[in-house]
């Protein structure tokens, strides 16, 4: 589904249906005034999926970012996500979890157990979840 663009706003219970073909590997970006856009890459693997998904307020993304002394959102730079879970057993979350991207990418921030970020962590909390920061524009 390369170039391609399907667009759509939530009903009142915040669903929203899209037409993406079976053994897809698509991304979709939600996004609403006021909250940071979420880009979540999925694989429909022959299934129609049911993608949950939580947009932060921007008031609390930057609080969160603040902690590690990182500004989110920056227009020059961008930040991935990464939450590390256990397949096949409700999305747990996985604690000691240590992360990085690419040969000489950004250090990994570790979500602490308060919820911010935290630069003298060296793995996951029970949170599960790590960002990379300031990352430059371009293929990772």
């Amino acid at each position: 589904m390369l170039g391609t663009q399907t667009c759509d706003k939530s009903d009142g219970e915040g669903r929203v249906r899209l037409p993406i073909p079976a053994h897809a590997q698509v991304a979709v970006t939600f996004s609403a005034d006021g909250y940071l856009p979420a880009v979540l890459p999925f694989s429909t693997a022959g299934t129609s999926p049911t993608i949950p998904f939580t947009l932060g307020s921007l008031e609390s993304i930057r609080a969160r970012y603040a902690a590690a002394g990182v500004t989110v959102p920056d227009p020059a730079t961008g930040v991935v996500q990464v939450r590390a879970t256990v397949v096949g057993a409700n999305d747990k979350r996985m604690e000691g979890v240590s992360m990085s991207l690419g040969a000489g990418g950004a250090a990994a921030l570790y979500r602490g157990a308060d919820g911010a970020f935290a630069k003298d962590l060296q793995a996951t909390s029970t949170w599960g979840a790590a960002a990379f920061a300031g990352l430059q524009p371009g293929t990772v």
